[in-house]
């Protein structure tokens, strides 16, 4: 917002607020597939290894490497299973607006609600992990009682 304030004043304050809103919700992704991989009991180095390669395969088929035009028929189409994909519509069509109105503001909460649907089946897959683990611990404590 700083270094680029000439670009940040030729966006809408609604559009800006959007923007952050989308950050905001990019951000919570990584938070819950790490609930997901905590809760499935993968260690810590398990755990970094597999952060920074879904990070890269994520910025990746986002387009933040490479213009997602350029990218092949196929590997655009397996972006769109991607969360980068839906955080760059998101905020292309946020910086696009020109003001809030209901056409303007629907492509961007759609982009918005897709990203919350990535969160909620990351951090919803902890469900079953958690009964795993319960069932898990359940048996060794069955286990312990019998033994001793």
């Amino acid at each position: 917002l700083t270094v680029f304030h000439d670009a940040v004043a030729q966006i809408s304050g609604m559009g800006l607020a959007l923007m952050i809103l989308a950050s905001f919700v990019f951000a919570t992704i990584p938070l819950s597939v790490g609930y997901l991989l905590g809760q499935l009991g993968v260690g810590e180095f398990a755990s970094n290894a597999l952060g920074n390669i879904l990070g890269m395969v994520i910025s990746f088929l986002g387009g933040a490497w490479i213009s997602f035009d350029l990218l092949d028929p196929s590997v655009q189409a397996l972006a769109h299973f991607s969360p980068a994909y839906w955080y760059t519509n998101a905020l292309q069509s946020a910086a696009d607006m020109t003001a809030a109105t209901p056409e303007a503001l629907m492509p961007v909460l759609g982009n918005l609600g897709v990203m919350l649907l990535f969160i909620r089946g990351s951090a919803g897959g902890g469900a079953p992990a958690r009964a795993k683990l319960r069932s898990r611990r359940q048996r060794r404590g069955r286990a312990s009682v019998e033994l001793g």
